[in-house]
């Protein structure tokens, strides 16, 4: 990266260290704005390079990659059991998740409810597909 850095034209403008920004009560100067825009492109620019030459990076398959977060019939069957779960769930942990008492058998119940049909859906995608 210092290589790459090494190589960036600094404008003596860029050096100036006069403030004409807007917010400071002068006018814009859209000139020294896109020099300082540039600069800033090819500093990540640099950056984004020496990163790639050496982070090792694994190439995943668009599709592939959130299909297997895609449930067919999640909106009709399970978005409504996921969400009492997850209420019950937080209740359960606010009242310091017991192991005994109603807060423990309604999360057991509606975790069990959503985990049912979450399971009814990724068995049945063909049949929910056609629907």
């Amino acid at each position: 990266m210092d290589n790459e850095l090494s190589r960036i034209d600094v404008t003596k403008e860029l050096l100036d260290l006069q403030c004409s920004h807007v917010l400071h009560g002068a006018a814009p100067d859209y000139h020294m704005c896109s020099l300082i825009d540039d600069y800033y492109d090819s500093i990540m620019a640099c950056i984004k390079s020496a990163c790639s030459i050496t982070l090792p990076s694994k190439r995943v398959p668009v599709t592939s990659h959130y299909e297997q977060y895609v449930i067919p019939g999640w909106n009709d069957i399970v978005s409504e059991k996921h969400a009492i779960a997850r209420d019950a769930f937080l209740e359960w942990v606010f009242a310091g998740k017991p192991r005994q008492g109603s807060e423990f058998l309604m999360m057991q119940k509606t975790c069990a409810a959503f985990k049912l049909s979450l399971r009814y859906c990724t068995q049945h995608q063909q049949e929910i597909q056609a629907i």
